[in-house]
Parts: structure tokens; C-alpha cells; sequence
């Protein structure tokens, strides 16, 4: 789950931002993933962020 307002200058376009960098990140271990999308993620750094990251097993 990710809740972010997007930045209004840029509107909802930073969401898929967000999901590009969630996406080229994936393989990482999770502490590192959640981590590199709280640092990294299209954010002015002023607005609150919650991340819920599960990794759920391969099939």
C-alpha cells in the first residue's frame, strides 16, 4: 500500500514514478527495498509517507 498526495505541480504522474522505482528495486531484500522508496520516492520531502511492503513467497 503506498499513500502519498502527489505533488500538485506534478500531479498524479509522481505515483507512476513511484511505481517505476518500487518496480526497478523489487529484488531487493525488504528493509532495503522500503528504504529506498521512503529515500528515494518523487516526494517535496513535506508530506507524510506509509508504506506497507509484504513479500510474498514465488509460486
Amino acid at each position: 500500500m503506498i499513500s502519498a498526495t502527489p505533488d500538485p505541480d506534478r500531479g498524479p504522474e509522481c505515483l507512476d514514478e513511484f511505481a517505476g522505482l518500487a518496480t526497478a528495486h523489487a529484488g531487493l531484500p525488504l528493509k532495503d527495498f522500503v528504504h529506498t522508496l521512503a529515500d528515494h520516492g518523487p516526494s517535496d520531502g513535506h508530506d507524510d509517507m506509509a508504506i506497507l511492503a509484504l513479500r510474498t513467497p514465488a509460486l
